[in-house]
């Protein structure tokens, strides 16, 4: 965490193997964004939070 910003890698265990991803974003208000660092390239994500 650096302010609203974060990030953080994890390994994800599969059947075909692990797969490691990194994950790095925003936090505004009540909605994170940002993107997913995968093998196969990056993918966005986001949420809202639910009340």
């Amino acid at each position: 965490m650096d302010g609203d910003s974060f990030s953080f890698e994890l390994t994800m265990q599969t059947r075909m193997g692990d797969i490691d991803l990194g994950y790095a974003g925003t936090v505004t208000g009540d909605i994170v964004s940002g993107t997913i660092a995968t093998p196969m390239g990056e993918r966005p994500f986001s949420g809202t939070r639910k009340e």
